[in-house]
């Protein structure tokens, strides 16, 4: 006999009540806080300074963002808003092994010489990556 397994399951177990332990504690750090600023600047100012609080709580603890949590949105964008905006390639460093030329006797013949445009532009254009980055840095 066989039995199908659930696999990917992502649900939280509710603890109290209706609630997740996440949601439980942002709901309480809501209510926490709107009781702060009651006590603190009393009802009107008190309540004015609860909502952003409110919608902040709510939408943590309720409402996936693209189904990610919407801490981890909030979390994504603080760190683009303060972190670094300049991304740049950094070159490793490698060791260059020196590798001896032997001089090979040719055939003096004249023979068409072959262009050397392909190694010069790659030089080139690998020189001019080169000091650009390190002029930006």
């Amino acid at each position: 006999m066989q039995f199908h397994i659930p696999q990917f399951i992502d649900i939280e177990d509710k603890i109290f009540g209706p609630f997740t332990f996440k949601q439980f504690v942002y709901v309480l750090g809501a209510v926490g806080a709107g009781f702060i600023f009651y006590q603190l600047f009393g009802l009107f100012i008190g309540f004015i300074l609860t909502i952003p609080v409110a919608v902040l709580a709510f939408f943590l603890g309720f409402k996936p963002v693209g189904g990610r949590p919407f801490s981890a949105v909030l979390e994504g964008a603080l760190r683009y808003f303060w972190g670094s905006k300049l991304y740049l390639w950094k070159k490793e460093k490698t060791k260059e092994t020196k590798v001896q030329k032997t001089q090979i006797q040719t055939d003096t013949t004249p023979t068409q010489a072959l262009p050397n445009v392909v190694e010069g532009k790659l030089d080139s254009m690998s020189w001019s990556l080169d000091t650009q980055t390190k002029k930006e840095a």
